[in-house]
């Protein structure tokens, strides 16, 4: 019998600032079936707080606010940028300025860490900055493509770029991380337009840009809680999971420290969001492609995937196998472009809308995205000296009690992280031999 799987971050009992995280493993033996409408009930585990009655939303959404700790009023006046930061530059160097630019943001503690990757043009940049708004609509917080860079093919965001967002509460930070296009032919233009300097010895271009791509998802798959994986539609899987399937390999591959300063490996769990999804996706063929989405990730990275005892979509089949866990994954579909003297083609949408369960709207998909993200349970973030064999050395002094990392030392870790990632030789093994056998 296979072990239940992984569930969540989730605080120890009495929730205490220096409390260790723990992992949530849901009872095999007490879950049942659940329709959309138990959602709610599963996850008052979290403690974001939201001005929306959970009775109007159709995802996951916060349960009731976590009373204050004196953490959390420390971190009440601490005022995050108020754009995006670089944490890795286009040059795939850890910066240098963090403590300049991020200021008292650094003493932060109990925050969660959400990064995003994927192809080029799927909208990563957009989908991340959701999690950082007040109200579906507000300005993004990470920059997006102009319409030159669309003209031109030319991607928007190079390196890593991280953001801090209040918007959950004081006591309840949320690092966010931006990142590059992965595999991405803009990226490879520019990197013939530079003709710089080879940075993985003598590799091709092409090979370059592939193992700057892996590097890059492995270091998030390493510092984060959680990482969402966005994709441009629901009738494609094969490459998103070719990637992902990439990606394990490699973090597999590499011998990395952990975020949290301690033995213990670590790896974020995977959220999954079909971006701009077509209405006639939605209409016709959603379920389908849905379902096929979720065992081809299933099958790619069991382990990593967020799971829910519960239907994410709206629209699916209800399983029969009260036992099942279902994967965290979601569909956003296209905006509709509705012209304001086109009355018959705002009466159609209002009609479809009303003879479908299926979202009718981006606002509403993206809000239940959003407000699932935020009641996602968030842990005492990393904690450091959970383990040491020192601590068994007969006649050795006792550590001190393990303590959620702050900010600043979330940084120096996962710099360390990268700089691993760097010098793994897993990335570019592949072409070296394969070049030293012609």
């Amino acid at each position: 019998m296979s072990k239940t799987p992984s569930m969540l971050l989730r605080p120890s009992a009495g929730g205490s600032p220096g409390s260790t995280g723990v992992l949530y493993e849901p009872d095999a033996t007490s879950r049942s079936r659940h329709s959309v409408s138990d959602r709610d009930s599963h996850l008052q585990v979290n403690t974001r707080p939201t001005k929306s009655s959970p009775s109007h939303r159709r995802a996951g959404s916060p349960g009731a606010i976590r009373p204050q700790t004196p953490s959390t009023l420390q971190q009440i006046d601490v005022v995050p940028p108020s754009t995006s930061v670089k944490l890795i530059t286009p040059q795939l160097q850890f910066a240098t300025d963090l403590s300049v630019k991020l200021g008292n943001c650094l003493d932060l503690t109990n925050f969660t860490v959400v990064g995003v990757m994927g192809f080029e043009n799927v909208g990563k940049s957009t989908i991340l900055s959701l999690l950082a708004q007040t109200k579906i609509g507000d300005k993004e917080l990470f920059s997006t493509r102009s319409l030159d860079a669309l003209v031109m093919d030319r991607h928007e965001t190079t390196g890593v770029d991280l953001a801090i967002s209040m918007v959950a509460g004081a006591g309840h930070p949320t690092v966010l991380l931006d990142s590059q296009p992965l595999l991405s032919s803009s990226m490879l233009a520019d990197l013939l337009e530079r003709n710089e300097s080879q940075r993985f010895n003598a590799l091709t271009p092409e090979q370059q840009i592939e193992a700057a791509s892996y590097q890059i998802a492995v270091f998030l798959c390493s510092i984060c809680h959680y990482v969402v994986v966005v994709h441009d539609g629901l009738a494609y899987q094969a490459s998103v999971t070719d990637l992902l399937r990439k990606i394990e390999q490699k973090l597999a591959q590499c011998r990395l420290p952990s975020v949290s300063g301690n033995s213990q490996r670590h790896t974020a769990q995977l959220l999954y969001v079909a971006n701009n999804v077509a209405d006639s996706e939605l209409l016709y063929r959603e379920n389908e492609l849905l379902s096929a989405h979720t065992c081809a990730l299933e099958a790619v990275w069991p382990h990593a995937l967020v799971r829910v005892p519960y239907n994410m979509s709206t629209y699916s089949d209800v399983v029969d196998d009260k036992d099942v866990l279902n994967v965290a994954s979601f569909v956003l579909p296209h905006r509709q472009q509705v012209t304001r003297g086109n009355a018959k083609r705002k009466e159609q949408i209002k009609k479809t809308a009303s003879i479908s369960s299926k979202y009718s709207e981006l606002d509403e998909a993206a809000e239940d995205f959003q407000l699932f993200v935020r009641s996602l349970p968030s842990s005492p973030s990393f904690s450091s000296n959970t383990e040491s064999k020192l601590a068994m050395t007969p006649g050795s002094k006792p550590l001190p009690p393990p303590h959620a990392l702050s900010l600043r030392e979330w940084l120096s870790n996962a710099s360390r992280v990268f700089e691993a990632v760097r010098k793994a030789s897993c990335f570019t093994a592949e072409y070296t031999s394969s070049r030293d056998q012609h």
